[in-house]
């Protein structure tokens, strides 16, 4: 309708006759005084209803209100000044929101510094004492347990489930009190590396003797160990010499030197983590007693894991594996992936042979050797014994050296020595033992079967193990009269002995010897009673896939040439010993071979 809007110029509209003026200022929208009242006979309903897309009009709003209200003109004008102070209240009211907001931090603020401060500075202590753990301190080694074995106790008495706790508390004391570090120094020489197979991992418990020969030991190989070693030796020197003195063992005087060298090497630090290590030797002996079998072999694996992260960080990512400690035999299965038989598998070698339980196999037949007397031999010092590869000679009989093994072929590639034996007959350990390793040979095709038979699953490598004993400390009616072959053979290999002091370089020759038999090393003719079974290698990978005959009958060597072998560096270097410990049978079957004079 006309008469209800005022037209804007742009319209094209005239202009109303009534106030000009206030039509020409479009800024300013006229309040409900200033609307120009409806004529009589117009129709209110339209103007109460405004068009879809179109702002109701002052008019509209006007005529939903009481006319003769003066309540409610009020009211419109309180809105219409509350309106016109908006800015205000919205800076008040932003000003009253911070002031909530900063009253609500700051309250939350207090409560956490009054209630959870005391654990925050507890959980910076907790965090100083695992790095000073990690970083191999045996007093925050201990600490570190003694929290762990608080929180496991805490759960418990809710009745929560905290083995992770418990096992990570055991692996602490473990360390603390070196026993990764552990060796067999100071014991038997029929304990030496052996385990029977019906017996526990943990070590047997010591009496004071045992203890104070272990102190003394540990205390000799302090002055002979490495810069890097020594810390370890003093620390298990004063672990059992202590622990010998409470027993009732007269260990005073050595106590002493221990506590001297402890003092000159680092002080009362040094002195006070050698005080740890005996404490948690203590504790962790009696949380053994508290765990079941499954969880103690659980918390051991800890342990290893985490000494052969250490090990690998002075090593380099490339395991290197010992006869010793953390880096011995009863860590080679986690030292490499490659290395897992050693842990895992069911068929390892050596093991301890005896006769009334071997089933005799005359159908065996002796082992036919068809060795070249001119081979070739190139001695190499490895790392970890003197190793001889076999060659033919270029010339003349250029046949390889072999042995056929029931009716499988194999050739000769190296053999090697280990002080003391391996393999033990009746619990006995020899004064060495040598190693000739065969090969499977090929056939015409170039496959990995014997020409005699082939055999899907025979083993490809075959194994002759021959026991050496010292002639001199064996009584007479158990040795030949006299000391000829392989006595004379052994002098010819060791005069290399002093240019291999040293490991050989990889890709570098070793001493060169020619026109060798092989043979030698054997027991005479109708002396070759044997043992066989199915093994593996006795050094990582540790693999399962070598025919193992082992001579009964021995071969014998002087004192002076068994001591020269045992001398050398790298025996010193890898534990002093270089004979991994007997395996259990796990119900193989041991056949014996009992030869006779042909």
């Amino acid at each position: 309708m006309a008469d209800e809007t005022t037209p804007t110029p742009e319209a094209g509209g005239d202009a109303p006759a009534e106030k000009p003026e206030e039509a020409a200022i479009p800024e300013e929208v006229p309040g409900p005084e200033e609307a120009p009242e409806p004529e009589e006979g117009e129709g209110e309903a339209e103007t109460l209803i405004p068009e879809e897309g179109e702002e109701p009009t002052a008019e509209a709003a006007e005529g939903t209100a009481d006319t003769g209200g003066e309540d409610d003109a009020e009211a419109e004008d309180e809105d219409e000044e509350g309106a016109k102070g908006g800015p205000v209240s919205k800076f008040w009211f932003v000003v009253a929101t911070v002031i909530t907001l900063g009253l609500t931090i700051g309250g939350l603020g207090w409560y956490y510094v009054t209630e959870f401060s005391p654990n925050l500075k507890e959980l910076k202590k907790y965090h100083r004492v695992a790095l000073l753990a990690e970083q191999g301190n045996a007093t925050a080694q201990l600490k570190f347990a003694e929290m762990l074995e608080l929180v496991h106790e805490e759960a418990k008495v809710k009745g929560q489930s905290a083995e992770g706790t418990l096992l990570q508390a055991f692996k602490w004391y473990s360390l603390a009190a070196r026993t990764a570090n552990e060796s067999k120094v100071g014991q038997a020489d029929a304990e030496d590396g052996e385990k029977k197979e019906d017996e526990k991992k943990e070590e047997e418990k010591l009496d004071g003797a045992g203890m104070l020969k272990r102190g003394k030991a540990y205390w000799e190989e302090f002055g002979k160990a490495s810069s890097q070693e020594r810390q370890v030796k003093l620390f298990l020197a004063f672990k059992w010499l202590k622990q010998a003195e409470e027993a009732g063992e007269e260990a005073t005087d050595l106590l002493n030197e221990v506590d001297s060298a402890l003092a000159e090497m680092g002080g009362d630090d040094l002195k006070e983590q050698a005080g740890s290590v005996l404490v948690a030797a203590k504790k962790l002996e009696e949380m053994q007693k508290r765990m079941a079998p499954d969880q103690l072999e659980t918390a051991r694996n800890l342990v290893s894991a985490h000494a052969l992260k250490e090990e690998k960080k002075k090593h380099g990512e490339e395991a290197h594996w010992t006869y010793e400690g953390i880096s011995g035999p009863d860590h080679w299965g986690a030292m490499k992936r490659e290395y897992a038989q050693a842990s895992h598998g069911t068929r390892q070698s050596p093991i301890n042979f005896v006769p009334s339980e071997a089933r005799d196999a005359d159908f065996l037949g002796p082992v036919r050797v068809n060795y070249n007397s001119n081979s070739t031999f190139e001695v190499v010092n490895n790392g970890h014994t003197i190793l001889v590869n076999v060659t033919s000679p270029k010339t003349g009989d250029t046949n390889a050296s072999t042995v056929v093994i029931g009716k499988d072929r194999y050739q000769l590639a190296e053999f090697h020595f280990h002080w003391k034996s391996e393999h033990t007959l009746e619990g006995e350990h020899t004064e060495m033992e040598v190693h000739l390793v065969h090969k499977m040979t090929k056939d015409e095709k170039g496959k990995g079967k014997s020409p005699v038979r082939g055999k899907a699953k025979q083993p490809q490598l075959a194994v002759i193990g021959v026991m050496i004993r010292d002639y001199n400390a064996t009584a007479k009616k158990n040795r030949p009269k006299k000391l000829g072959d392989p006595k004379n053979f052994i002098d010819e290999l060791w005069e290399t002995l002093d240019s291999l002091k040293g490991k050989t370089a990889p890709g570098r020759k070793g001493s060169m010897l020619f026109k060798m038999d092989p043979s030698r090393l054997l027991p005479p003719e109708g002396n070759q009673s044997y043992y066989q079974y199915r093994g593996s290698l006795t050094t990582p990978p540790c693999t399962e896939n070598v025919l193992w005959t082992v001579m009964e009958k021995p071969i014998f060597l002087s004192a002076e040439q068994i001591k020269k072998f045992r001398t050398m560096p790298f025996i010193e270097q890898i534990g002093r010993k270089n004979n991994r410990p007997v395996q259990p049978t796990n119900s193989r079957f041991v056949l014996r071979y009992k030869d006779k004079p042909r």
